[in-house]
Order: C-alpha cells, then structure tokens, then sequence
C-alpha cells in the first residue's frame, strides 16, 4: 500500500489521536515527543504539540472518512503505543477503541498489544559489551558465534 498524505486537516484530528494514545499511560514522554514531531516534518504541519487537545474515538471517526487515512492512522496509533517500550493496558484498549470506531480491524491491534510487548527480548550486558560490527569487545570474537545469556537465552 503507497502512503496516502492526508491533507492538513486529516493530520490535525490524526495527531489529537496519537496524543490522546500517548497521554493514556499519564505521561507524554520525549520518545512520544519525537514521534509526533517527525509526523508533523512527514506531512508539512507545525502545530503545538502542548496545545493539541486529545480527542476521542468518536470524534475523530466524523472528522475521517478515508478508508486508507484511517488505516494508516491506526498503524500510526499502534507505533505511538509501542514507541516508549511499555505499553499500557490503558493504551492498548484505546488503540482497539479508535480502531474500532475508525472500522479498522487488523492483526496489530486486536492481538493486544501489551502481551507482545512483554515477549520482545531486551538487549542484554553481553549485547551491550559489542562494538562496531558486532564484535564482543571482551572477547574479540563476533557474538555470532557464541551463545549469548541475557534475559532470554537465544543464539543471537
């Protein structure tokens, strides 16, 4: 599917939303901040993240009828969710609730999204003793090559 730019007003309701997504954890973050400042560099806005009011489900589904803008919105809304490593369960029964009234359905969505943060692996002291190229700076040997013991065990 080609990225479909949704005019001013489309990414005006658009960005309320991943607010309102972001703010449902209590607090908007500088990661949050980012993605939303990169959006707006994306689509040529430049509203006051601080001054946008979050919206609601309802609302924003009057203010978007385009198919395609609100599937991209939610894959969006999905991304504001995951961006700060923790995803609430407040933020995922939103996400699902904006999916919902915008008549999206996909898999990133209805699989809840807080379980499957939990099972992605953090990178480990061993991943964070490598250096340029994958290298294991203690040992001088790619860790590649060798098992690697951190949250998960996993051959890496």
């Amino acid at each position: 599917m080609e990225l479909k730019i949704p005019t001013p007003g489309q990414a005006y309701w658009g960005l309320r939303a991943m607010k309102a997504v972001a703010l449902a954890d209590g607090t908007l973050d500088a990661s949050e901040r980012q993605v939303m400042a990169a959006v707006q560099r994306v689509f040529g806005t430049h509203h006051q993240t601080e001054e946008l009011e979050p919206i609601t489900p309802e609302e924003l589904a009057g203010a978007l009828p385009d198919p395609q803008i609100s599937r991209q919105l939610v894959n969006g809304l999905v991304v504001m969710s995951l961006i700060d490593r923790e995803v609430s369960p407040r933020e995922a029964e939103l996400v699902e609730r904006f999916a919902a009234a915008l008549q999206v359905t996909a898999p990133e969505v209805t699989c809840r999204q807080a379980r499957a943060v939990s099972s992605v692996p953090r990178p480990g002291p061993a991943f964070l003793a490598q250096g340029k190229g994958g290298r294991d700076v203690e040992a001088g040997r790619t860790a590649g090559a060798r098992k690697v013991r951190g949250r998960h065990d996993r051959q890496v």
